[in-house]
């Protein structure tokens, strides 16, 4: 079964490339499904990964096969179903225990700011998903995800950094936040006899801003009650979950309002308007 051809393909590799799962099947029953299949060091999961089939990688894990194996580079099969973006096989080797730091990527990337990078929007949903990833974790030039989503204008990826906690306020090698980047697009976009994507850069400048303003009333709110706890003018038994903001909270309020816990009972205090 270790009989190649003249590319260097064995009869698994060219099944799993041509997506036959039913002959994979059958050659996997004489065959060790994590065996090295000619070219680079390549196992069947790999092949799997980067041809983007996606019931034959299923099949493969299912039989025993190492999420984790690397080929003759140090690539796993997660890797390669990043690079081909293959999605769906990248959500299944995740949900098996795919590891992400298994590998590097150019310029000290993390798969997630790979992914920002390349304007990946259903990859970076994934990989969000995963709760496995710092999302201010910076690659060589001190870009996080939000930076470098803001300079490329990628308004949903934005949205979904923001959700997930991206700090606003975090800074590059250089200095710059993500609101300096965006406005120097947004500056750029204005000088622009045809005014490319104006509206996009404007949107998200008052994006990020709001993004800050909000951030600021947390941690503002926060503190306060740290303070009033520490200086016993609140119950101690007041936890940080307990003065979360809400929505109209983070937009009006100007100072803080804490509802009581609810071990002592009685009712959040309104002001009136």
């Amino acid at each position: 079964m270790k009989a190649t051809d003249k590319h260097g393909y064995t009869a698994l590799t060219k099944a799993i490339i041509g997506g036959h799962a039913e002959i994979v099947a059958m050659l996997l029953e004489k065959t060790d499904v994590n065996a090295v299949l000619g070219r680079g060091g390549l196992s069947a999961t790999m092949w799997a990964s980067l041809s983007g089939h996606a019931e034959i990688v299923e099949m493969l894990l299912e039989k025993g096969a190492d999420v984790n194996a690397k080929d003759n580079n140090g690539n796993t099969a997660l890797y390669w179903a990043m690079m081909k973006k293959n999605n769906k096989i990248v959500e299944i080797l995740a949900n098996k225990g795919a590891d992400f730091a298994g590998f590097e990527l150019e310029h000290g990337e993390t798969p997630l700011v790979w992914a920002v990078n390349r304007g990946e929007v259903d990859l970076v949903k994934i990989l969000l998903a995963t709760g496995r990833f710092d999302v201010n974790a910076k690659d060589n030039n001190g870009n996080t995800a939000l930076i470098i989503a803001s300079m490329k204008g990628y308004v949903d990826i934005i949205t979904m950094l923001l959700e997930n906690g991206a700090d606003v306020n975090a800074k590059d090698n250089n200095g710059h936040t993500a609101i300096d980047l965006a406005k120097s697009e947004l500056d750029m976009a204005m000088r622009s006899a045809r005014r490319t994507n104006l509206d996009n850069y404007n949107y998200i400048v008052r994006m990020l801003h709001e993004a800050k303003k909000v951030r600021y009333i947390k941690d503002e709110a926060t503190d306060k009650a740290i303070k009033l706890v520490k200086n016993r003018k609140i119950p101690s038994l007041f936890t940080l979950a307990s003065l979360q903001l809400s929505t109209k909270d983070r937009k009006e309020k100007n100072e803080l309002d804490l509802p009581p816990p609810k071990s002592l009972g009685g009712k959040r205090k309104t002001k009136k308007h």
